[in-house]
C-alpha cells in the first residue's frame, strides 16, 4: 500500500473556561458588566469563597509521575528529616542527603543502605526548597508510599507555590499580566473543586503533568547540566495577586477545563466532559490566531493509518481491510459522537473523532476537529 493520509484541522478546540472577568493588562483591576460596577479590587474577592462555605486549602498533594515507579532518586539540600508513616519518634535526620536510589521492600522501603519500616515515607527538608526527585527540585515536603511493590511519588506543596509553578508550565511568561492572572485563577479553581471531589487516590489530589495540570515543581536540570527555572517572579506575581480566588458557577466550584489554544471558537465542555459546567460554554475567541496550532497540517503513510484501524476494528470484532478512505459524516462537537466513517471498500465503520485520533496516535493528531483525506 502506498501514499499518505493527510489530516488538517478544521478548530483545534477542546474546551474554553468562561467567565465573566475581562482583567486590565497592568494592574489586579477589571471591569466587567456580570459584577457589581462597586467591585473593583481583586482583594475584594478574597472571602467569597469562606462566604460561600467553602474551604480553600494551604496545601495540595501532587503524584509527580503518572503511575507508581520500581524506584526513585532522591537527594536534599541541607538539613532534614526523614519518617516512617508519619511517626515522629521514628525520624532519620541529615545535614544533607547525596542523590540516593529508594526502592520498595516487603515491608518499608531501602534508602541507599538504611531499611525503614513503613508504608509511607515523608522526606522534610529544613529550609523548601530542598528536594530533589530525580533532575527536578520541588518546594515543600515529599511522601513516598509504598504500594503494591512498587512507589507512589507525592509532593506536598503550598497551594500559591502549586499554582505559581502552573501557570509557567502552562502559559509561556511572555504572555500579558492579565492572561497570567487568568491563568491562576483557572488552576486554582481546578486543584479546588479536584479537592472536593473524588480525588484520583487516596494518597494523592492531581497528578503534575497534563492528567491534571502541568506542574514542574521550583525548577529542573537540563540535559547540559545547567539549572532551569520552573517558576517566576511573574508567575509568583499572578499567583500572590489572585490568591484565594476560584471560578464559581450557581455559587460552587466547578472543573475550570481550558486548552491552550482554541482554533477560533471554543467547544463546550459537555461535548467533551462527563462533568461539565453550563460555564463552560462555547464561544468565540479571537485571542490564538498567531498559535502555531492554530491551523495545522500532518501527513502520514497510509499503510501505517491502515494497520492502526485495522488493528483496532478487529480487536472489536468488526473485520477489515485495506483503508480506502476515511470521511467525515457530522459536525458535532461531541468527540465520543460517530461523526467519520472509515471504508475499506466494502464495509464502512463510524467512529467518534476521539477514538479515531486515538487509534491514528495523538502526536500525528493534535486536536478532535479535524478533516481526513
Amino acid at each position: 500500500m502506498r501514499g499518505k493520509l493527510v489530516i488538517f484541522v478544521l478548530l483545534l478546540a477542546i474546551a474554553g473556561v468562561v467567565v465573566g472577568w475581562r482583567f486590565a493588562g497592568e494592574s489586579a483591576f477589571f471591569d466587567s458588566s456580570s459584577i457589581p460596577a462597586s467591585l473593583h479590587s481583586f482583594r475584594e474577592l478574597e472571602d467569597v469563597p469562606e462566604r460561600r462555605g467553602l474551604t480553600v486549602p494551604e496545601e495540595v498533594r501532587v503524584a509527580l509521575t503518572n503511575s507508581a515507579v520500581p524506584q526513585v532518586e532522591v537527594a536534599v539540600d541541607g538539613a532534614y528529616t526523614m519518617s516512617a508513616d508519619g511517626i515522629g519518634d521514628s525520624a532519620l535526620r541529615g545535614s544533607g542527603l547525596k542523590a540516593t536510589l529508594v526502592t520498595p521492600l516487603p515491608n518499608g522501603f531501602h534508602v541507599g543502605r538504611r531499611q525503614i519500616t513503613g508504608t509511607t515515607l515523608d522526606i522534610v527538608p529544613e529550609r523548601s526548597p530542598g528536594i530533589w526527585i530525580a533532575e527536578r527540585q520541588y518546594r515543600g515536603r515529599v511522601r513516598l508510599v509504598r504500594q503494591r511493590g512498587k512507589i507512589v511519588v507525592v509532593n506536598i506543596v503550598g497551594l500559591e507555590d502549586y499554582i505559581a509553578s502552573v501557570v509557567d508550565g502552562e502559559m509561556p511568561t511572555a504572555f500579558p499580566d492579565a492572561a497570567r492572572q487568568a491563568q491562576a485563577i483557572a488552576a486554582r479553581s481546578y486543584v479546588i473543586f479536584q479537592l472536593r471531589g473524588s480525588t484520583p487516590s487516596p494518597h494523592f489530589d492531581v497528578f503534575a503533568s497534563t492528567r491534571s495540570q502541568n506542574y514542574g515543581g521550583y525548577q529542573y536540570r537540563g540535559r547540559d547540566g545547567r539549572r532551569y527555572a520552573a517558576e517566576s517572579d511573574s508567575s509568583r506575581h499572578a499567583a500572590h495577586q489572585t490568591a484565594r480566588i476560584i471560578c464559581l458557577c450557581d455559587g460552587q466550584p466547578f472543573c475550570t477545563y481550558y486548552t491552550a489554544v482554541c482554533g477560533g471558537r471554543t467547544v463546550g465542555g459537555a461535548a467533551v466532559f462527563d462533568d461539565e459546567s453550563s460555564a463552560l460554554a462555547s464561544v468565540d475567541c479571537p485571542w490564538c490566531q498567531a498559535a502555531e496550532l492554530f491551523r495545522w497540517t500532518r501527513e502520514m503513510p497510509l499503510e501505517q493509518a491502515a494497520n492502526r484501524l485495522q488493528k483496532f476494528l478487529v480487536s472489536q470484532g468488526k473485520p477489515f481491510g485495506s483503508l480506502v478512505s476515511i470521511r467525515r459524516i457530522g459536525r458535532s462537537d461531541a468527540i465520543r459522537e460517530p461523526t467519520f466513517e472509515v471504508s475499506d471498500g466494502s464495509r464502512r465503520y463510524r467512529l467518534g473523532a476521539a477514538d479515531l485520533r486515538r487509534y491514528l496516535s495523538p502526536s500525528n493528531v493534535p486536536s478532535y476537529q479535524f478533516e481526513a483525506r
